[in-house]
């Protein structure tokens, strides 16, 4: 499914463990208010639950945003709200071991969630998604990071935004696996 699927998990858990922190894989912020008219969709997800208070914004980190925004203040509102956001500049700026431990002081100890929109990988490791963007980390990239995140308190899990008819290779549905 696409990035919908997250908000409902999202509220499920928080209704019995409180609001959570949350890690977020992506190429895009998926706050916008709305899309297209509609405002419960793939790109309104975590601003939605931000608002309804099931992800608390200052133990939410992005992981790898870059590439298409639709405003020049598109991240302005996560910002404002205090989500961490490691653009893909950063993010190899960084280096993998220094993103493991922002990701760590980020979420600490209480319960979080890991989101992983398959777009969030560069697309020549992952193809078969129908919003690519190009110059993400590669699939050995977020390997290094999942495994780094040994000890967080992670309360479920979701890979989303796969599409296997756009990879022939099977490719993606490979390595969506073996992230989950």
């Amino acid at each position: 499914g696409d990035h919908s699927i997250t908000l409902p998990i999202l509220r499920a858990v928080a209704a019995k463990h409180g609001p959570l922190g949350l890690l977020q894989f992506d190429s895009h912020p998926d706050t916008h208010d709305e899309l297209l008219g509609h405002r419960y969709n793939h790109a309104t997800c975590f601003r939605r639950g931000i608002e309804e208070e099931v992800v608390d914004p200052k133990r939410y980190v992005m992981l790898g945003i870059r590439g298409t925004l639709y405003a020049p203040d598109d991240l302005d509102w996560a910002y404002e709200r205090g989500v961490t956001i490691i653009t893909i500049e950063d993010f190899f700026e960084m280096g993998v071991e220094k993103t493991i431990e922002k990701i760590h002081e980020v979420l600490g100890v209480e319960p979080c969630y890991l989101t992983f929109d398959i777009d969030g990988m560069d697309p020549k490791d992952a193809p078969g998604t129908g919003a690519p963007e190009p110059g993400g980390p590669s699939y050995r990239e977020c390997q290094e990071v999942l495994r780094g995140l040994r000890g967080l308190n992670l309360y479920g899990a979701d890979v989303n935004e796969v599409s296997p008819p756009l990879d022939p290779s099977g490719m993606t549905a490979l390595v969506a696996c073996n992230v989950m």
